[in-house]
């Protein structure tokens, strides 16, 4: 891929992420391709600082050139916690896990996609299995808990009767 297919490729992932029509599932998958295609290019910071020290001269070094996340945040139009927790669920999710996700087409029975605490929950399993066997229980239908009985103080236990 040259440079100019890397930067068509950019392009069209910053108009996606402007849309407001994308799910989070959609929004991560973006984040992490552009994250990717930065670092291809030299253009992402992987660390804090501006890259100079008090001994270096005013010119503009290439690493102050490099976005960090918080301006690739901006550039989204999302906070930057939104933006790193969305890459992070881009970066975590495995490959087997990705296909079931992407393959949810109804957001009505399976709400997965759009999900940003479901999504955020898969990424942070180390096992890639088990993360792929949730996400494959989850896109199979609705998961309904079992209900707990309420168990009644002494107070409600007995309460007197009304008179007639």
């Amino acid at each position: 891929m040259d440079l100019n297919d890397l930067d068509a490729e950019l392009l069209e992932i910053d108009e996606n992420l402007r849309r407001y029509d994308l799910t989070a599932w959609e929004q991560s998958q973006h984040i992490e391709r552009r994250e990717k295609l930065l670092k291809q290019k030299g253009q992402r910071k992987t660390d804090g600082g501006n890259g100079s020290n008090q001994h270096e001269s005013n010119r503009l070094t290439v690493r102050q050139l490099q976005k960090t996340t918080a301006d690739l945040a901006e550039e989204a139009g999302m906070s930057r916690a939104t933006y790193a927790r969305r890459a992070q669920v881009g970066r975590s999710i495995a490959p087997a896990t990705a296909e079931i996700i992407s393959n949810i087409d109804d957001l009505e029975t399976c709400d997965l996609p759009d999900s940003p605490k479901q999504l955020e929950y898969l990424a942070k399993l180390e096992d890639k299995e088990y993360q792929v066997s949730i996400a494959k229980r989850v896109a199979d239908g609705p998961i309904y808990p079992t209900v707990k009985t309420h168990r009644l103080s002494r107070s409600h236990r007995h309460r007197p009767s009304l008179p007639p």
